[in-house]
C-alpha cells in the first residue's frame, strides 16, 4: 500500500479533489448561490483532499492494486497478443 506508485496516484486524486471542491465552491459564490469567503473555500477543500487519501487508503486492499474500488490500477497491464503467420513451404520438385 505503501508504494510509491500508490503513493503517486493517491496524491493526484486529492490534488484533482483539492481544484474541483475549491472551483465549485467559488462558482456557487460567484453565482449567489451559497455565499463563502476565500478562506473558508480552502478549508472546505483542503478537507475534501484529506478525505480523498483516506478513501484511497481505505479501498487499497480491495480489488485491483491502487486507490481505486474498481478499475484503476497503479500495476501495468501486459497484453498477449497471438497472431497466425502463413508460411510458404517449398515442396521438392519430383524427377521424372
Amino acid at each position: 500500500m505503501f508504494e510509491k506508485k500508490f503513493l503517486i496516484a493517491s496524491g493526484e486524486r486529492a490534488l484533482k479533489t483539492f481544484f474541483q471542491a475549491l472551483v465549485a465552491l467559488l462558482g456557487t459564490d460567484a453565482t449567489g448561490l451559497v455565499n463563502v469567503d476565500i478562506l473558508a473555500s480552502l478549508q472546505i477543500a483542503l478537507w475534501a483532499s484529506v478525505l480523498s487519501v483516506l478513501s484511497s487508503f481505505a479501498s487499497a486492499s480491495v480489488g485491483k492494486p491502487g486507490p481505486s474500488l474498481v478499475g484503476e490500477s497503479t500495476e501495468p497491464q501486459v497484453l498477449v497478443v497471438e497472431r497466425e503467420v502463413p508460411v510458404k513451404v517449398k515442396t521438392p520438385k519430383k524427377s521424372k
